[in-house]
């Protein structure tokens, strides 16, 4: 049977000419980038659930056993900070460390400590820093909002009274330890395997695991504003330490806030209002300082992808790979469904 032409106009006073398409040559029904970028994304939201289940798993199988033999009174408040501490590893870099191990992924492509000078790293952690404590605010107004109809944020439940060796396992552990462990997880691991399809695209997606890996809605919130900018900060600087110190910086504020009444007695309003109100501040100077001298590294279009030779995505085929992710919709039930049950 002879193969029916598809014709092509052509400019001029000539005929249309007819265009053969070859029988061998298969019809791409989609897009092979979005097709790869959706099926990284959902290995990243599988890792995020991941790490969730399993620190609902080794916390409960530690609690039970505990509780039969009676090791440790882990219900105490050192005891549980201790714990807490203990756990940070395992809940929260062991899935994504998994990951690079079984995939034999090269480590220096997923963690990057490029030097970037002292004094513009300063600004980018100022700078970071300001707008991660700029994104409480949003986090505030739906706490209040929530708070009406009987909702109580994770962060706003009391534990035990406080002293100062559970401030300094807490601090140690909150400042110090969950930084190094979120950033390697969350810009190393999830950033740099999304970047291969956009950078952009690298940003907001690696923004949205971070946030919701939260799981209280108000934090989620306020870690997706937190994750927007240290995703971005670590496209520019391509410096895991720097994110650590800009995590590190909001985190050890958050704990000092906490136990402001503790450490400072009747200063702790004010001491409470200065750890918002002064690093914002520097936050804005170190940004209009950055975009005076370093305008055009701070909006210069996105390095090569490594390890891809198609095109980025752009935001639309983006938001499309998000939406396509399976796996993304049930950390979105996840969220929606631990969020109600802080209605009390």
């Amino acid at each position: 049977m002879q193969q029916q032409p598809i014709y092509s106009p052509v400019p001029g006073p000539y005929a249309q000419v007819p265009v053969y398409v070859p029988p061998y040559m298969p019809m791409q029904r989609r897009d092979p980038r979005l097709k790869a970028a959706s099926r990284t994304y959902n290995r990243m939201w599988l890792l995020m659930l991941l790490q969730t289940l399993l620190a609902v798993v080794v916390e409960g199988a530690i609690l039970l056993v505990n509780n039969i033999v009676g090791f440790v009174d882990l219900y105490s408040g050192m005891g549980l900070q201790l714990f807490s501490t203990a756990m940070v590893p395992i809940s929260t870099a062991l899935p994504f460390l998994v990951y690079l191990k079984i995939g034999r992924k090269d480590v220096e492509t997923y963690l990057r400590f490029r030097q970037n000078g002292f004094f513009q790293s300063l600004l980018f952690i100022l700078a970071g820093a300001g707008l991660c404590i700029l994104g409480n605010y949003p986090a505030f107004l739906v706490q209040e909002f929530f708070g009406q109809f009987g909702y109580e944020a994770t962060n706003q439940m009391l534990g035990s009274e406080p002293s100062w060796s559970i401030f300094l396992v807490e601090f140690l552990s909150t400042a110090v330890l969950v930084p190094v462990m979120e950033e390697f997880a969350f810009r190393g691991v999830v950033f740099s395997a999304l970047e291969r399809h956009g950078t952009g695209f690298a940003v907001i997606g690696s923004a949205l695991v971070f946030a919701f890996a939260h799981l209280d809605f108000s934090i989620v919130l306020f870690a997706f504003v937190a994750g927007l900018t240290l995703a971005f900060v670590y496209a520019r600087t391509r410096n895991l330490w720097v994110t650590v110190a800009i995590h590190a910086v909001n985190n050890g504020l958050a704990v000092i806030g906490n136990y402001a009444d503790f450490l400072f007695g009747r200063q702790a309003e004010l001491i409470s209002m200065l750890t918002m109100v002064v690093p914002m501040a520097l936050g804005l100077l170190a940004l209009i300082v950055l975009m005076i001298l370093r305008r055009r590294d701070l909006f210069r279009k996105g390095e090569p992808i490594e390890g891809s030779i198609l095109p980025p995505l752009t935001g639309g085929e983006g938001a499309g790979c998000a939406i396509r992710a399976p796996l993304f919709w049930v950390a979105l039930s996840l969220v929606v469904v631990y969020t109600a049950l802080l209605f009390v």
